[in-house]
């Protein structure tokens, strides 16, 4: 019997679909709605935050921090939750992060909403442009970058 799976070219992958049983929920997806992993992701303007949510811009140097530490491998692996869920929500938050640190200056929003139906809260990760973002800070603390020759 031939398989009906056929072979991709290498540079053009298909979005990542929901489960079964995510596609029954009636409240919106956690990431933007345009967003599929293989959109080449690049900086934007930042997402406007919903009364009841709760929105974080980061400095460049804490998003560069955040970025070293790789904390999609830890969202993609955490043993609670729909491990598709999570490993959709890591897929995305290291796509943003790589996007912004892939341009000087750029930074990260992540939007916490609430609960909606019951359920859990919801999450958005956004690489934002520049002109957006809190100053660019140099330094030895935590979230702070090392800039030389600036």
């Amino acid at each position: 019997m031939r398989s009906r799976c056929r072979r991709r070219s290498p540079g053009r992958r298909r979005p990542i679909r929901a489960s079964p049983r995510s596609r029954r929920r009636t409240h919106p997806p956690r990431s933007a709605p345009s967003a599929t992993l293989d959109d080449a992701v690049k900086p934007g303007v930042p997402q406007p935050v919903a009364e009841g949510s709760f929105g974080y811009i980061a400095t460049p140097s804490a998003t560069k921090w955040m970025h070293d530490r790789h904390p999609e491998d830890v969202i993609a692996n955490l043993p609670v939750g729909h491990h598709s869920d999570n490993q959709m929500m890591a897929q995305l938050l290291g796509g943003q992060l790589d996007a912004a640190v892939a341009q000087r200056g750029a930074c990260v929003q992540i939007i916490v909403g609430g609960p909606r139906d019951g359920g859990l809260f919801t999450y958005g990760f956004y690489a934002v442009e520049p002109e957006y973002c809190p100053p660019l800070t140099c330094g030895r603390g935590i979230g702070s970058l090392q800039c030389a020759g600036d």
